[in-house]
């Protein structure tokens, strides 16, 4: 019998809508996303030792155990190629509690909720996400899960996904021919960036070399006597939108960011338009925040300030109405 390899290299993540809730979506062309070759998979719980008395040293033979799994993997943060079309990712991006408010032929602005029926763009019920591998594929059934974005700098920002669901058998299965599919546009680094802050007055933070947020998303398998593995799937329960800006240390009377951390004064942090061409731009805008404590660095012999910043619901809130963090491509 020949020997067949299978190549790392010939991969495919598919994130696609479930039709019926926490049931398994086979993948389509159409909804397999280029990712970064970073891809982790695993399984967790499985067979369960038996530790019973016997009369000798020898254990009970194990019993089988409940198994979730989980799929972990990265994307360039680009846009579509198209301004007002979604990005190849956008099933991804529902997948973790963001929905997307479309304006014609303008924009896609993505925002956190906790509404969840595909109704007004808010995200589908429940996702079977897919790492096809040359001819096999792993498959994570009712799955959600969360994501967090790094810019640094002069390299290309990227998002970071983890999705977790109920464990689907391991099985035989060919690669999507999604040639016809897969989007060119070509993702731009982390320049040109206008940068900007107002915690109880407007600064422009110079020197800034990083910007990171994490949608803090709580993930809760649901366990359930009659599925076949003992989870029906995930559920989003919780979210703590946390980040962080590293920019070059100014003086008190420019902005006293130690100041705005003690008193925990709430302000606005944003990108600015990220790329010059339409349908690959992006806008990261952090409406409600306080701040932490900055921490000091040296960036060969210039003082540098980490910020942490939590974001937060304003005082006035109602649900799923207001944006507090926001993606926008245009």
């Amino acid at each position: 019998m020949a020997h067949t390899q299978i190549l790392r290299g010939k991969s495919q993540i598919s994130v696609i809508e479930e039709a019926t809730q926490d049931t398994l979506q086979v993948p389509v062309a159409s909804s397999v996303i280029m990712s970064n070759d970073d891809v982790t998979i695993s399984v967790e719980g499985g067979p369960m030792d038996n530790n019973v008395i016997r009369g000798d040293f020898l254990r009970m033979a194990r019993s089988p155990g409940a198994m979730s799994a989980t799929i972990s993997f990265s994307v360039p943060l680009k846009g579509s190629g198209t301004a007002g079309t979604a990005p190849e990712f956008d099933n991804a991006l529902k997948a973790c509690g963001m929905m997307v408010t479309n304006v014609g032929a303008t924009s896609d602005t993505y925002t956190a909720t906790s509404a969840f029926d595909s109704a007004g763009g808010n995200p589908h019920t429940s996702y079977s996400i897919h790492l096809l591998n040359d001819a096999t594929r792993f498959s994570v059934i009712g799955a959600f899960g969360n994501v967090s974005m790094t810019a640094e700098v002069d390299s290309v920002p990227m998002l970071s996904f983890t999705f977790s669901g109920a464990y689907s058998p391991y099985t035989d299965d060919g690669l999507e021919d999604a040639s016809a599919v897969y989007d060119a546009t070509i993702p731009q680094p982390f320049i040109g960036a206008t940068m900007a802050s107002n915690f109880g007055g407007a600064y422009s933070p110079i020197g800034v070399t990083a910007f990171s947020w994490d949608l803090g998303n709580v993930i809760a398998l649901g366990k359930d006597a009659s599925a076949t593995y003992g989870f029906y799937g995930a559920r989003i329960t919780g979210r703590n939108i946390t980040g962080s800006m590293t920019f070059e240390k100014v003086l008190q009377a420019s902005a006293d960011f130690y100041g705005h951390a003690a008193a925990a004064t709430a302000g606005t942090l944003g990108t600015g338009v990220v790329g010059g061409t339409a349908g690959n731009k992006w806008a990261v805008s952090v409406l409600h925040a306080t701040l932490g404590m900055p921490a000091e660095g040296d960036a060969d012999g210039i003082m540098t300030w980490t910020c942490p910043f939590d974001v937060h619901a304003d005082s006035d809130e109602v649900e799923d109405t207001d944006i507090d963090l926001q993606i926008q491509f245009t």
